[in-house]
């Protein structure tokens, strides 16, 4: 398995329908969803890919920064989403 981290602007519309599949596969329940979006929630900055040896997802986590107050004081956090192993990948320690 080989990690790449992407930012999302240099996303490939190929890549980003290979993610799409690999979601759809991931969450049954939510192949209506995925079918059309490769993220969950609002768009994400980064994108961690396992690409397995042919070059297609295997694993995805997507994460970005959004600032929130607590009290009156900004923090800047990172919001994580759409984490996913491929079916065939789970149970390998793969997102471990």
């Amino acid at each position: 398995m080989d990690w790449t981290l992407i930012p999302e602007p240099e996303l490939s519309p190929a890549l980003e329908a290979s993610i799409r599949n690999m979601l759809v596969a991931s969450f049954p329940d939510y192949v209506e969803f995925f079918s059309a979006n490769s993220y969950w929630g609002s768009t994400p900055e980064y994108r961690l890919l396992g690409l397995d040896g042919s070059d297609q997802p295997a694993a995805h986590l997507e994460f970005g920064y959004r600032q929130i107050m607590v009290g009156e004081a900004p923090f800047q956090i990172a919001g994580i989403g759409a984490v996913a192993v491929h079916p065939s990948y789970q149970g390998k320690q793969v997102g471990k």
